[in-house]
């Protein structure tokens, strides 16, 4: 069985903000030896924080490809406003 969801942005929902999980052989780093080392040297700074707990939060293992997953990760809590 399949679902096909419509966001609708007035209504804020919070399917509004869900990504699509990429699938992988082995798990995300948040930067390579290469890059740790322009890190340590000052070439370039450290990657954002967000974009690596993006990649925590949507990478699944290529064995769970077939199922086109998206996801939607959020740290509001029931009290906060806003978007999700």
């Amino acid at each position: 069985m399949v679902f096909q969801f419509d966001c609708i942005k007035e209504l804020d929902v919070p399917l509004l903000v869900a990504k699509p999980v990429i699938y992988a052989d082995e798990p995300p780093e948040m930067a390579t030896a290469a890059e740790w080392i322009d890190v340590l040297c000052g070439v370039r700074p450290l990657p954002e924080a967000n974009d690596y707990w993006h990649l925590l939060m949507h990478t699944k293992s290529t064995v769970w490809r077939e199922e086109k997953e998206w996801r939607v990760v959020s740290t509001a809590r029931p009290y906060d406003y806003g978007l999700f």
